[in-house]
């Protein structure tokens, strides 16, 4: 740890690369004796959980029970 030093730096702008399909590989690497392919992912919504500081008897309003989040992949 002595020689571990930690650096914060603001992020004032980010970019990503987003693709979709399989993988697209040079011919000669599907020669290869290794497995290539996509592992989907995606952002679930799960089974609301209040705040510890919420009042009680506040139920969880319709807009929250009933949200869904539509699967691009489709």
């Amino acid at each position: 740890l002595d020689a571990t030093k930690i650096v914060a730096l603001p992020i004032d702008e980010a970019s990503a690369k987003i693709r979709t399909g399989p993988p697209v590989d040079d011919e000669s690497d599907y020669a290869l004796p290794v497995w290539a392919g996509v592992i989907p992912l995606s952002p679930v919504a799960s089974v609301p959980l209040p705040d510890p500081k919420l009042r009680v008897n506040i139920d969880v309003p319709p807009y929250v029970t009933g949200y869904e989040r539509q699967n691009r992949a489709e």
